[in-house]
């Protein structure tokens, strides 16, 4: 009898351990499989910047615009163009508490994503690119007209705040003078039309094929869609490591995510720097920044009721304390590398702190 009883134990147990062997393979081939994904969107990514980057910069060179024009206007509206599909989905799509919380988040999460992990990131750029003898300084040399977007960030992002502790018509007034301010800022930009783009040989990668002119309207659009698309499967691949190390959704909504939608903008802002177009690369960063305490959250404002927390408030505070520290380098011409370094320890800080 003890015997038969064993005997049907092992067989009970045997399909439970089988079972559980088959659920950890399931995981570690979904983990792996979003790995590959991440490795995918990464490339996708940086295809479309290569793409962009070639592009706008012929466009820059025939319309004789400066350097900061741009890189801290044309620039940001192509690669925001993933966190642009982000917000306008969060408001006409999702629940209305849900939308409005999403569409917040990316406002509020953008630029101190920008100003922190972005900036650190171009040292990744940089130096290879002193190693092998692409660029001739270390230190970045910026035109000083790009202090003003950072002036624009410092003043007008606080005044989030001010939306959340008074009445909601103040919101509607708020709004409009944001999206005013931004065409006050396009104006101050285009007159700042110092150092124009060089004239160079490097043409459109397509117009090998077909026309210059048309060979640029054809890079902008597939770069538009690759970056996009590699947006959106990165964003999915982050998710599901996230998920599959423990992380929450707060943790996932507030960094995660903000770090996947940033990519675009950040591996742009490599190549110039890599290249040694520092104007082009810190006013590609800049701008987005700008947009994201001007444009975007006067369209929200009018939109929506506006709610913050705790960690949208710390988040705003070390965006404008980390911009003015930048102002003060890209006032002087030069920004030095440990002053790429100085957002990451905001980051770290703050990451430490919502975990």
């Amino acid at each position: 009898m003890k015997l038969l009883m064993a005997a049907s134990l092992i067989q009970t147990e045997r399909p439970k351990q089988q079972v559980i062997n088959e659920a950890l393979q399931y995981e570690f081939c979904t983990t792996m499989n979003s790995f590959l994904l991440l490795l995918l969107s990464v490339l996708t990514v940086f295809a479309g910047s290569l793409l962009f980057v070639n592009a706008v910069e012929y466009i820059g060179r025939i319309l004789n615009w400066s350097k900061s024009f741009l890189g801290a206007i044309i620039s940001p509206l192509f690669t925001s163009f993933p966190e642009l599909i982000v917000f306008a989905t969060a408001l006409l799509l999702a629940d209305h508490v849900t939308g409005n919380e999403i569409a917040i988040g990316v406002i509020i999460g953008q630029p101190f994503m920008a100003s922190s992990v972005a900036y650190g990131l171009l040292l990744f750029a940089i130096i290879p690119s002193v190693l092998l003898g692409k660029r001739k300084s270390k230190i970045m040399q910026v035109e000083g007209s790009l202090a003003y977007p950072y002036v624009f960030l410092s003043l007008l992002f606080p005044l989030l705040l001010l939306a959340w502790y008074l009445p909601r018509f103040f919101s509607y007034f708020l709004g409009i003078g944001l999206l005013a301010s931004y065409v006050f800022y396009l104006k101050i930009m285009w007159k700042k039309n110092t150092e124009i783009v060089e004239e160079g040989e490097e043409k459109p990668f397509l117009s090998r094929f077909i026309s210059p002119n048309s060979a640029t309207v054809v890079q902008l659009a597939l770069s538009l869609l690759l970056l996009l698309y590699g947006s959106n499967l990165l964003v999915e691949s982050l998710s599901t490591i996230s998920s599959s190390i423990g992380l929450n959704a707060l943790t996932l909504s507030i960094i995660v995510i903000p770090l996947a939608t940033i990519i675009p903008e950040t591996i742009t802002a490599m190549i110039w720097a890599y290249r040694g177009k520092d104007t082009l690369a810190i006013g590609s960063l800049v701008g987005e920044k700008v947009l994201y305490s001007t444009l975007y959250p006067g369209i929200a404002l009018l939109l929506i009721p506006w709610a913050l927390n705790g960690n949208a408030v710390m988040s705003i505070a070390f965006t404008v304390l980390i911009s003015l520290i930048y102002a003060y380098y890209i006032n002087r011409g030069k920004f030095p590398l440990y002053a790429l370094s100085f957002g990451v320890v905001f980051f770290a800080f703050f990451t430490l702190i919502v975990l």
